[in-house]
Parts: C-alpha cells; sequence; structure tokens
C-alpha cells in the first residue's frame, strides 16, 4: 500500500464499490459472535479428546456463519495484477466483484518491437479476429504497441535506445 492509502482506508465511511455504510457492530452482534465461537472451540476440544466429530458441529457451525454474515467487514481491495489499492470495501462486496480480464492489460516489453520483432508476431496475430486485436501503427509496417486480447507488446527501444548489450555493461 502507498503511505496515503492506510489513511484513506481507516477514515472511510463508505464502500468504494456499492457507497454503502461501514456499520459499527452492534453489541448483541458482538455477543452472539463471541457466543458462536466459544461453541464451536468447545467442539474442536471435545473432538479432541474423543477422537471423533461432535454431534452438534454442523449447527454450531451454522450458527457461526449466520452471526458472521451480520456483520459487513470492511476490507482493502486491491488490483490481483498490480497490487494497488483500489479502496475500502464490504467483505462480501470485495467477493463479488468481477472485473473482466481483458480490462487490465499485461504489458510485455521487447527491445526494437517497433523494428523487425513485430513481423514474427504480427503473422501469429493475423489469425486472431479483429475483436481481440489492436494496435497502434507508425506506418504500414511498423507497430509502437499492439495489443492481443489481455497482453500488450510494447517497445523499449522507443525509450531506450541502445543495443541490448550497451544497456546490460
Amino acid at each position: 500500500m502507498a503511505p496515503g492509502d492506510l489513511k484513506t482506508y481507516n477514515e472511510a465511511t463508505e464502500c468504494w464499490i456499492c457507497k454503502g455504510p461501514f456499520l459499527k457492530l452492534a453489541p448483541e452482534v458482538v455477543q452472539k459472535l463471541e457466543e458462536a465461537k466459544h461453541n464451536l472451540l468447545e467442539i474442536k476440544e471435545w473432538e479432541t479428546c474423543m477422537e471423533k466429530e461432535h454431534p452438534k458441529k454442523k449447527e454450531a457451525q451454522k450458527e457461526y456463519s449466520k452471526a458472521l454474515s451480520g456483520i459487513n467487514r470492511k476490507v482493502k481491495d486491491h488490483d490481483h495484477i498490480s497490487g494497488k489499492f483500489r479502496g475500502p470495501a464490504h467483505d462480501v462486496c470485495n467477493k463479488k466483484l468481477r472485473i473482466g480480464s481483458f480490462e487490465t492489460k499485461v504489458p510485455l516489453i521487447c527491445h526494437n518491437f517497433r523494428g523487425y520483432d513485430s513481423h514474427p508476431l504480427m503473422k501469429v496475430v493475423s489469425k486472431f479476429t479483429a475483436d481481440k486485436l489492436n494496435c497502434i501503427p507508425e506506418n504500414i509496417g511498423k507497430y509502437k504497441a499492439i495489443d492481443v486480447g489481455q497482453l500488450r507488446f510494447l517497445d523499449s527501444f522507443q525509450h531506450m535506445a541502445m543495443g541490448l548489450d550497451n544497456l546490460v555493461a
């Protein structure tokens, strides 16, 4: 997380996804949760001693799950590709959130891509359908960038105009 992100998270009063408020837990909700947790711990202890499943285990687990569902916890939502913090969200909203895979491009940096290196790729890419292909042409034979599905091919030579042997040394 960036330095300002933690402050943003701590001061947030609403979910960035659903815009719903983060609620403070009522004392009765906390008590129900504590009771359910205590029951589960007792059952686990009993099972350890007896080396078999407790007959009321399923019922206690349902009770605990029900108590947990009453809590709309605040979590730190982040982009799983870039790692950047997106904002505070309800746990439930965060789990339901689906961002299309084609919205996030994965950059592939190729040295001298604009020159010859793009030619073999274009032979393969020509087999893709037009809706998965997007390019930024410089002229008819040179491409600054090519998007193939979720992949974005970029030329590093545009930013570092030297041979790789000079850049590494």
